[in-house]
């Protein structure tokens, strides 16, 4: 009997591109996806795939689906803490093995949260998905998506032992999507827009010497792909709950900042969008400008660092980044952005709130 898959975030950027690549790499799946509307043509495209309306408040909805599926793929809020709860309680209905995969994200163990933090300056720390997973693990609840890792992470004890869970952390993502929403990531776009806001220019936080590590959609997609195939051979072939945390395949161990800024820079010059292509230097007084004009999160993007190694990806399955490296394909990022908003700052301030 094929896998019955339940998956949420399917019009998103990550969500809808794992969907689609599940969609035409396993057509034998028997697929149901959550979603608030039907985009048009999705019926069409996606005939065999069923959809229940609702969204991440709509517990109950999230619990029967959960209960009806081998393997649950949540993408789209990994914050909501209330839609894992009812997956989660869902899935404890069943008898047999079940699987929960959990969109997270490298933000995690961003140094924002340290109270040394001093923006634009680089970090040495580098953090393994595999030595490093206890320290991850005890990161208090003020680091970004660790509530819902922390409910992930015990599932098992706290819903049965018959649910295996995996987290999947990928870092920036970059790389036009697939599926049948949301196409854009998230810095990109954002950055893009914020640039007019100084002087039209990019801008570095201090001298940009922050790192962050970035994730090509296509290594994301890969990893998931790969997650859920193990699941659907009865899962002996990966790790789960406690040791299920996987960074997903990188090219480096961190870009900085100032690397970024300056190839946008070019492009966008090269574009007709700007006229002068070199980075200004902002202050922590500048991040009321950024994004929300929080400050928080103009710092965690822009200003700080998050370098991973993904040690367990590739320990288990041999992975490596295969995609493009990100200045590779910048161009076509910002492109796209420049073209069509489909990114705002309110919808992200929501989703970092759960």
């Amino acid at each position: 009997m094929p896998p019955k898959i339940f998956l949420t975030g399917a019009t998103g950027y990550i969500g809808g591109s794992v969907f689609h690549n599940l969609t035409t790499s396993h057509p034998e799946y028997e697929f149901t996806v959550l979603l608030r509307t039907i985009p048009a043509g999705f019926s069409e495209k996606y005939p065999n795939v069923v959809t229940i309306l609702g969204d991440f408040d709509s517990a109950s909805i999230l619990s029967t689906a959960a209960s009806e599926a081998n393997i649950v793929i949540f993408c789209g809020n990994s914050n909501h803490t209330g839609a894992i709860t009812a997956l989660l309680s869902g899935l404890s209905l069943r008898t047999t093995p079940s699987f929960l995969l959990h969109l997270s994200g490298t933000a995690t163990i961003s140094d924002v949260f340290s109270p040394s933090f001093v923006p634009g300056v680089l970090n040495p720390k580098i953090w393994s998905d595999v030595s490093d997973l206890s320290e991850i693990c005890k990161l208090p609840d003020i680091h970004l998506h660790r509530p819902g890792e922390r409910l992930v992470f015990s599932a098992a004890k706290t819903h049965g032992e018959h649910i295996h869970t995996a987290i999947i952390s990928p870092g920036k993502t970059y790389g036009l999507g697939t599926g049948p929403g949301k196409t854009q990531s998230y810095t990109i776009p954002f950055f893009v827009g914020d640039i007019p806001k100084f002087g039209n220019r990019p801008f570095v936080l201090g001298e940009g010497e922050n790192c962050s590590v970035w994730s090509y959609i296509g290594d994301v997609t890969g990893l998931f792909q790969r997650l859920v195939e193990e699941a659907a051979a009865g899962g002996a072939g990966a790790e789960w709950g406690e040791n299920g945390f996987y960074f997903t395949p990188i090219h480096d161990d961190g870009i900085p900042w100032k690397s970024i800024a300056k190839a946008t820079g070019k492009i966008l010059k090269e574009l007709g969008v700007i006229e002068d292509e070199t980075p200004v230097s902002a202050t922590s007084a500048d991040t009321d400008k950024m994004l929300d004009g929080s400050g928080q999160l103009g710092l965690l993007m822009y200003g700080s660092n998050y370098r991973i190694r993904a040690d367990r990806a590739r320990k288990l399955f041999g992975l490596e980044a295969e995609g493009p490296w990100v200045l590779e394909v910048l161009k076509d990022d910002l492109g796209a952005a420049v073209k069509d908003k489909q990114r705002d700052v309110e919808t992200l301030v929501k989703l970092l709130k759960g």
